[in-house]
């Protein structure tokens, strides 16, 4: 029998459910239900005692970790048994860019004022991915990440995958979920679950810095993805303000600038219009991939088919469309100008 015996509690008059998921069956003892719990205290020296953490080369949890009798006990040693996947509440990324450093603020995650920043920022760490508004509402985000900012699709990536592309601002529409909204199963296709688009008014803030890496991440205020995160915490830094020189009208003007909406007022859509604006920007300031550009051009085969006898001794393979051309020479068939 297991030698933890301040963790195993057989009730043999009662039947108690635990919070184990389907791959974990409950253990049985003399055909009573046996429960494992830890005690409230240091459960991450109780997590290294029990469980080497993954293994890092492979992805590979410590058996222990799934044997019959300590799957409560693994619940609670969800990082160390590399398991908090399997929770929908942690299924979803931190923020990678660095602005806030999830590890740090674990105290936080659940303290209201901090809410909204945090799930935001850190969902995966704090375990609130299902309990914002702002969510992936098709469960294939993930894998059709790279369609975020694409033209055709950027308008469904918006609606339903709002947070693997990174459309979630910090304020109203971070809202608590109340537990009414679930994410249905589609065996593994497409789901889409419709939810109104909510409004968020982004307020001129005061001229200080309310956090301590602003300067660090200065680069950042004119993000159409951070920005608004920026001017609210970093104020000082991305307005170069001065309270005693710049007054309420000239900050308006300046954030006005730096969103296309009207005063003081930006919602989803008009963040991803900025980011498809900034990557047309990009796509514009481009340069030709082969140095034998200029001599394609003038043979003409940036407008017509296939290439002429005097180019094939250049020796570069290409299909028979000018689409081709254009997209290694963008610059000299002046489809970027």
């Amino acid at each position: 029998m297991y030698e933890f015996g301040i963790f195993i509690n057989i009730n043999q008059n009662n039947h108690n459910k635990t919070s184990l998921s389907s791959r974990r069956p409950h253990n049985k003892i003399n055909g009573h239900q046996t429960k494992t719990s830890i005690k409230h205290g240091n459960i991450g020296g109780v997590c290294n005692y029990l469980f080497h953490e993954v293994d890092k080369r492979n992805g590979r949890r410590d058996v222990k970790c799934n044997l019959q009798g300590l799957e409560d006990i693994a619940e609670s040693c969800r990082k160390t048994c590399g398991i908090c996947c399997e929770d929908i509440n942690y299924a979803c990324e931190d923020d990678k860019n660095g602005i806030i450093d999830c590890s740090r603020q674990m105290e936080k995650c659940h303290q209201k004022k901090w809410f909204g920043v945090l799930s935001r920022f850190c969902a995966g760490s704090c375990g609130l991915c299902a309990m914002t508004s702002c969510r992936d509402y098709d469960n294939s985000c993930r894998v059709r990440k790279s369609l975020c900012l694409k033209t055709d699709s950027v308008d469904y990536m918006r609606e339903n995958c709002a947070r693997t592309c990174g459309f979630c601002v910090v304020g109203e529409e971070n809202e608590i979920n109340n537990g009414n909204e679930r994410l249905p199963e589609n065996n593994g296709k497409p789901v889409v679950v419709e939810r109104p688009l909510s409004q968020h008014r982004l307020t001129v803030p005061d001229c200080s810095d309310k956090v301590g890496n602003c300067t660090t991440n200065a680069h950042l205020c004119g993000s159409p993805v951070y920005g608004e995160y920026m001017i609210k915490f970093c104020t000082k830094t991305c307005l170069k303000c001065d309270k005693a020189k710049v007054n309420k009208k000239e900050k308006t003007k300046i954030i006005n600038e730096m969103s296309p909406q009207n005063p003081l007022q930006v919602v989803i859509q008009p963040l991803v219009e900025s980011q498809e604006k900034d990557r047309k920007r990009i796509e514009r300031e481009c340069e030709d991939k082969n140095e034998k550009c200029q001599q394609w051009k003038k043979a003409g085969l940036c407008n017509k088919i296939g290439p002429p006898k005097e180019v094939d001794s250049l020796n570069y393979y290409l299909d028979d469309s000018p689409q081709q051309y254009n997209k290694i020479c963008p610059k000299s068939c002046g489809i970027c100008c």
